[in-house]
Protein backbone atom coordinates (compact mmCIF):
# COMPACT_ATOMS: atom_id res chain seq x y z
CA UNK A 1 0.00 0.00 0.00
CA UNK A 2 3.02 2.36 0.85
CA UNK A 3 4.05 1.89 -2.39
CA UNK A 4 0.76 2.36 -4.38
CA UNK A 5 0.58 5.90 -2.60
CA UNK A 6 3.89 6.68 -3.15
CA UNK A 7 3.22 6.62 -6.97
CA UNK A 8 0.19 8.19 -6.44
CA UNK A 9 2.16 10.90 -4.92
CA UNK A 10 4.33 11.69 -7.99
CA UNK A 11 0.57 11.27 -10.14
CA UNK A 12 0.10 14.66 -8.17
CA UNK A 13 3.66 15.94 -9.05
CA UNK A 14 3.20 15.64 -12.26
CA UNK A 15 0.57 17.22 -13.05
CA UNK A 16 1.43 20.03 -10.75
CA UNK A 17 4.61 20.67 -11.81
CA UNK A 18 4.78 22.93 -14.89
CA UNK A 19 8.18 21.34 -17.04
CA UNK A 20 5.46 18.17 -17.24
CA UNK A 21 2.59 17.27 -19.98
CA UNK A 22 0.28 14.92 -21.40
CA UNK A 23 0.45 14.51 -24.64
CA UNK A 24 -3.03 14.29 -25.09
CA UNK A 25 -3.59 18.02 -23.67
CA UNK A 26 -0.61 19.11 -26.53
CA UNK A 27 -2.01 20.62 -29.69
CA UNK A 28 0.06 21.57 -32.77
CA UNK A 29 -0.27 25.03 -32.82
CA UNK A 30 0.93 25.32 -28.80
CA UNK A 31 3.92 22.70 -30.07
CA UNK A 32 5.03 25.35 -32.15
CA UNK A 33 5.05 28.12 -30.48
CA UNK A 34 7.60 26.01 -27.70
CA UNK A 35 9.93 25.22 -30.91
CA UNK A 36 10.20 29.10 -31.58
CA UNK A 37 13.10 28.06 -34.35
CA UNK A 38 14.93 26.22 -32.25
CA UNK A 39 16.73 22.83 -32.97
CA UNK A 40 14.34 20.23 -31.17
CA UNK A 41 15.52 16.88 -30.06
CA UNK A 42 13.67 14.28 -28.35
CA UNK A 43 14.59 11.55 -26.46
CA UNK A 44 11.68 8.43 -26.45
CA UNK A 45 11.43 6.07 -23.50
CA UNK A 46 13.25 8.49 -21.67
CA UNK A 47 12.19 6.99 -17.87
CA UNK A 48 13.38 9.75 -15.53
CA UNK A 49 15.26 11.63 -18.57
CA UNK A 50 18.90 11.15 -17.39
CA UNK A 51 20.32 11.32 -20.89
CA UNK A 52 17.70 14.44 -21.89
CA UNK A 53 18.88 16.65 -18.47
CA UNK A 54 22.52 16.09 -19.85
CA UNK A 55 21.87 17.00 -22.96
CA UNK A 56 19.94 19.83 -22.20
CA UNK A 57 22.30 20.99 -19.39
CA UNK A 58 25.35 21.34 -22.54
CA UNK A 59 23.12 22.56 -25.16
CA UNK A 60 20.94 25.57 -23.81
CA UNK A 61 19.63 27.01 -27.11
CA UNK A 62 18.04 23.88 -27.68
CA UNK A 63 14.56 22.33 -26.88
CA UNK A 64 14.75 18.86 -25.76
CA UNK A 65 11.43 16.89 -25.35
CA UNK A 66 11.82 13.55 -22.74
CA UNK A 67 8.73 11.55 -23.93
CA UNK A 68 7.88 8.34 -21.79
CA UNK A 69 4.60 6.38 -20.93
CA UNK A 70 5.18 6.30 -17.21
CA UNK A 71 5.14 9.68 -15.54
CA UNK A 72 5.56 9.02 -12.17
CA UNK A 73 9.73 8.68 -13.33
CA UNK A 74 9.44 11.17 -16.28
CA UNK A 75 8.41 13.66 -12.80
CA UNK A 76 11.98 12.12 -10.91
CA UNK A 77 13.60 13.88 -14.10
CA UNK A 78 11.30 17.42 -13.92
CA UNK A 79 12.25 18.04 -9.90
CA UNK A 80 15.91 17.45 -10.44
CA UNK A 81 15.54 20.40 -13.62
CA UNK A 82 14.84 23.42 -12.33
CA UNK A 83 17.45 25.19 -13.13
CA UNK A 84 17.05 24.32 -16.97
CA UNK A 85 15.07 26.25 -19.11
CA UNK A 86 15.14 24.36 -22.18
CA UNK A 87 13.53 20.70 -21.37
CA UNK A 88 9.85 19.60 -20.95
CA UNK A 89 8.44 16.21 -19.86
CA UNK A 90 5.59 14.78 -22.19
CA UNK A 91 3.68 11.47 -20.79
CA UNK A 92 2.95 9.75 -23.77
CA UNK A 93 3.62 6.84 -26.14
CA UNK A 94 5.80 7.37 -29.14
CA UNK A 95 2.78 6.32 -31.36
CA UNK A 96 1.12 9.35 -30.63
CA UNK A 97 3.82 12.28 -31.18
CA UNK A 98 3.17 12.66 -34.50
CA UNK A 99 -0.47 14.17 -33.75
CA UNK A 100 0.85 17.64 -32.22
CA UNK A 101 4.86 17.64 -33.28
CA UNK A 102 4.97 19.25 -36.56
CA UNK A 103 6.76 17.55 -39.74
CA UNK A 104 10.29 17.94 -40.19
CA UNK A 105 10.67 19.58 -37.32
CA UNK A 106 13.10 17.19 -34.92
CA UNK A 107 16.51 17.81 -35.52
CA UNK A 108 17.79 14.36 -33.38
CA UNK A 109 15.59 11.50 -31.93
CA UNK A 110 17.12 9.34 -29.42
CA UNK A 111 16.40 6.08 -27.82
CA UNK A 112 18.59 5.09 -24.74
CA UNK A 113 18.55 1.18 -23.54
CA UNK A 114 14.74 0.72 -24.79
CA UNK A 115 13.13 -2.86 -23.32
CA UNK A 116 13.97 -4.60 -26.12
CA UNK A 117 10.98 -7.07 -26.11
CA UNK A 118 12.28 -10.22 -26.39
CA UNK A 119 9.26 -12.30 -27.34
CA UNK A 120 8.26 -12.62 -31.24
CA UNK A 121 4.99 -11.96 -30.06
CA UNK A 122 6.14 -8.00 -28.21
CA UNK A 123 7.88 -7.18 -31.57
CA UNK A 124 5.19 -4.02 -32.10
CA UNK A 125 5.73 -3.06 -28.98
CA UNK A 126 9.54 -2.15 -30.12
CA UNK A 127 10.74 1.68 -30.45
CA UNK A 128 12.14 0.97 -33.59
CA UNK A 129 9.35 -1.40 -34.90
CA UNK A 130 9.12 -0.44 -38.98
CA UNK A 131 5.84 1.55 -38.34
CA UNK A 132 7.43 3.91 -35.63
CA UNK A 133 10.52 4.58 -37.93
CA UNK A 134 8.09 6.16 -40.46
CA UNK A 135 6.47 8.26 -37.81
CA UNK A 136 10.15 9.36 -36.83
CA UNK A 137 11.36 9.74 -40.53
CA UNK A 138 8.02 12.00 -40.60
CA UNK A 139 8.94 14.38 -38.25
CA UNK A 140 12.77 14.46 -38.47
CA UNK A 141 14.09 17.30 -40.57
CA UNK A 142 16.19 17.14 -44.18
CA UNK A 143 19.59 16.69 -42.14
CA UNK A 144 17.85 14.74 -39.22
CA UNK A 145 19.48 11.78 -37.20
CA UNK A 146 18.21 9.10 -35.77
CA UNK A 147 20.51 7.40 -32.77
CA UNK A 148 20.04 4.30 -30.80
CA UNK A 149 21.72 3.24 -27.83
CA UNK A 150 21.15 -0.56 -26.08
CA UNK A 151 23.05 -3.07 -24.41
CA UNK A 152 21.39 -5.76 -25.92
CA UNK A 153 22.35 -7.40 -29.29
CA UNK A 154 19.16 -8.96 -30.64
CA UNK A 155 17.25 -5.55 -30.17
CA UNK A 156 20.44 -3.92 -31.95
CA UNK A 157 20.09 -6.53 -34.69
CA UNK A 158 16.49 -6.26 -35.55
CA UNK A 159 16.57 -2.48 -35.51
CA UNK A 160 19.25 -2.84 -38.15
CA UNK A 161 16.56 -4.89 -40.15
CA UNK A 162 13.78 -2.06 -39.41
CA UNK A 163 15.65 0.15 -40.91
CA UNK A 164 16.69 -1.24 -43.82
CA UNK A 165 13.33 -2.33 -44.12
CA UNK A 166 11.63 1.13 -44.32
CA UNK A 167 14.35 2.58 -46.88
CA UNK A 168 13.91 5.84 -45.02
CA UNK A 169 17.31 6.04 -43.32
CA UNK A 170 21.02 5.39 -43.81
CA UNK A 171 22.96 3.96 -41.09
CA UNK A 172 26.13 5.97 -40.91
CA UNK A 173 27.49 4.77 -37.58
CA UNK A 174 27.37 0.94 -36.20
CA UNK A 175 29.37 0.47 -33.52
CA UNK A 176 28.95 -2.82 -30.89
CA UNK A 177 31.26 -1.53 -28.26
CA UNK A 178 31.40 2.26 -28.06
CA UNK A 179 33.66 3.83 -25.35
CA UNK A 180 32.65 4.95 -22.12
CA UNK A 181 33.87 8.22 -22.36
CA UNK A 182 34.49 11.08 -25.29
CA UNK A 183 33.14 13.96 -26.86
CA UNK A 184 29.40 14.25 -28.17
CA UNK A 185 25.98 12.82 -26.78
CA UNK A 186 26.65 9.33 -27.43
CA UNK A 187 28.82 9.16 -24.71
CA UNK A 188 26.42 10.69 -22.00
CA UNK A 189 25.60 7.90 -19.50
CA UNK A 190 22.88 6.76 -17.36
CA UNK A 191 22.71 5.12 -14.12
CA UNK A 192 21.64 1.86 -15.95
CA UNK A 193 24.22 2.05 -18.42
CA UNK A 194 27.16 2.50 -15.66
CA UNK A 195 25.40 -0.39 -14.01
CA UNK A 196 25.87 -2.52 -17.60
CA UNK A 197 29.37 -1.51 -17.86
CA UNK A 198 30.39 -2.41 -14.32
CA UNK A 199 29.09 -5.34 -14.77
CA UNK A 200 31.37 -5.87 -18.58
CA UNK A 201 28.66 -5.28 -20.49
CA UNK A 202 29.31 -3.62 -24.10
CA UNK A 203 27.29 -0.95 -25.04
CA UNK A 204 25.89 -0.97 -28.88
CA UNK A 205 25.23 2.52 -30.51
CA UNK A 206 23.62 3.19 -33.89
CA UNK A 207 23.01 6.64 -35.73
CA UNK A 208 21.21 6.55 -39.32
CA UNK A 209 20.69 10.03 -41.00
CA UNK A 210 17.06 10.52 -42.77
CA UNK A 211 17.80 9.47 -46.31
CA UNK A 212 17.78 12.21 -49.24
CA UNK A 213 16.02 11.33 -51.98
CA UNK A 214 16.20 13.16 -55.20
CA UNK A 215 13.58 14.63 -57.00
CA UNK A 216 11.61 13.45 -59.13
CA UNK A 217 11.21 14.91 -63.20
CA UNK A 218 7.46 15.79 -63.86
CA UNK A 219 7.43 15.70 -67.67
Amino acid sequence: MAGKKRKLYKYAQFESNELCFYGRELSMDAVKQQLAGRDVVIELGAGNAQWARSYAADHPEQLIIAFDIKRDRLWQGARESEDLHNIIFVNDSAKNIASYLPTGSIAQIWITFPDPFFKKSQAKRRLTQPELLRVYAALLCSDGALNIKSDNQMFMARSVEYIDETGAYDIVRLETAVEAIGDGPEYYQTYYEQQWRESGQEVLYMQAMLRSFPAIEHK
